[in-house]
């Protein structure tokens, strides 16, 4: 999918709503874009992307380029999405500039991120989404005051109850938060320590984490972007709730996990099956990891910490002489939240996918048609809905199969990445998992010394 370098004059200046076009285009394209946008807001993802889709190809310009780059985005298409927020900027789209920012951002880009933000601040379209970019910057440099007011404006200037009603919540955790000059909000000390993995019904590992004296026991999640804690739990650790206890509100809690611990860490409130709250990528990516599916124990350590002899290693002196592949990642972040997405090729295509850690592998329909849109021969689709797909990633590759799924939405309001896939236990117990949190990289450690 590319924007045509020969759009006609006419087409493209009618969607920029210059002089000397017809008003019915004019108010059509207008029509037309605030039913992209309503769709995207409302996390109806899958129909928002056909329809910005078939606007792109019929009136191509910078709005058209902004609003599917915003639709590819969401949809997990990042690649794509970049490549048209590019050209809307180029073109003085401010919905492009924003996308540019959100992209910087999910690479780590940050000062990158924030100058893109600040161009936008006094723009009214992209103001409250401008504002929860530059809070998600301020928060991963260790500055909770100025994210807890970019969110607070943030909140103020929606016009959605339920999206106000978390910008606020969010706001009011970071403003309970201290400040860390060297870093992440979210500052943890100590040094390397193993973690037993325990398991719940569902097969979902469990950690058990100590809160001011109390054992908790909090579901693993890498696909979460936020974590959280039941509101029985909060009450018998006896933190503060700020907002409503029943769910909803916010509590900040101290955590000690292995042999690191954090004074502060933020938690939504939110009654779970089976756990007393689950432990997200937001609060596991400000953390050096391994985890080790496959004997179930994870080893933790503080950044920029050494990894000891031994620590996290199949076998004393044995982690060296194994293969490991790095993996081209993104990291979407929106105020407090973070999400973990993998560029695998399916099938020679790179598409966004998520990993879950006790789930099957899944992929989207549009997924799929994205997928083998390239191959000539039929895909080996089973009755029960399964189909098998070649997947690469980084020096690895092998036939996955995946459940279909078939539709993808996301929560109202919210900005953030729907995967087209997702990669599951199978996966996910295959490998040593390795985490950087200042590199922002994981790395694949094969567990057969004799794999490549």
């Amino acid at each position: 999918m590319r924007p045509s370098l020969f759009a006609p004059v006419a087409l493209v200046v009618g969607v920029w709503g210059c002089a000397g076009v017809a008003p019915d285009i004019n108010n059509a394209a207008i029509v037309v874009q605030s039913e992209i946008r309503a769709l995207l807001d409302a996390g109806e993802i899958t129909v928002a992307l056909a329809r910005a889709t078939s606007y792109e190809r019929r009136s191509p310009g910078p709005e058209s380029w902004s609003l599917l780059g915003r639709a590819l985005w969401r949809s997990g298409e990042l690649l794509e999405a970049e490549s048209f927020y590019r050209r809307a900027a180029s073109a003085g789209s401010t919905e492009g500039t924003l996308g540019l920012a959100r992209a910087a951002a999910a690479l780590g880009r940050f000062d990158e991120a924030r100058s893109l933000a600040e161009q936008l601040a006094a723009d009214e379209r992209t103001h409250p989404e401008a504002l929860r970019v530059l809070a998600a910057v301020a928060w991963r440099r260790g500055n909770s005051v100025l994210a807890a007011e970019h969110l607070s404006a943030a909140a103020e200037a929606s016009r959605d109850a339920a999206l106000r009603a978390r910008l606020s919540t969010a706001a009011a955790a970071a403003a309970t938060m201290p400040q860390n000059s060297d870093g992440p909000v979210i500052l943890w000390r100590g040094s390397a320590g193993t973690v037993p993995l325990e398991r719940d019904s569902t097969g979902a590992p469990i950690v058990v984490v100590q809160m001011g004296g109390v054992a908790a026991r909090l579901r693993l999640s890498l696909l979460s972007p936020r974590s959280t804690l039941s509101p029985e739990l909060v009450g018998r650790v006896g933190l503060v709730v700020h907002g409503d206890s029943a769910g909803g509100g916010h509590a900040v809690a101290p955590v000690e996990l292995g042999g690191v611990e954090a004074t502060a860490v933020p938690f939504v409130l939110q009654p779970l099956d089976g756990a007393e709250g689950e432990l997200g990528f937001d609060v596991i990516s400000t953390l050096d990891w391994e985890l080790w599916l496959s004997d179930d124990r994870m080893v933790v350590r503080p950044p920029h910490a050494g990894l000891p002899a031994g620590i996290g290693n199949p076998g004393p002196g044995e982690f060296l002489e194994r293969p490991m592949h790095w993996v081209d990642v993104r990291v979407p972040v929106d105020g407090l939240d973070a999400q973990l997405l993998l560029l695998p090729r399916l099938s020679s295509v790179a598409v966004a996918a998520g990993i879950d850690l006790w789930g099957p592998s899944r992929i989207s329909e549009g997924g799929l048609a994205r997928a083998t849109v390239h191959l000539a021969e039929s895909v080996d689709q089973q009755p029960d809905g399964v189909v098998s797909l070649v997947t690469r990633l980084g020096g690895f590759g092998a036939r996955v199969a995946y459940r279909l799924e078939s539709s993808r939405d996301a929560l109202a309001g919210s900005t953030s990445v729907v995967p087209q896939a997702v990669l599951g236990a199978e996966f996910a117990h295959a490998w040593g998992l390795r985490w950087s949190s200042e590199r922002r990289q994981l790395s694949l450690i094969v567990l057969d010394a004799s794999a490549r």
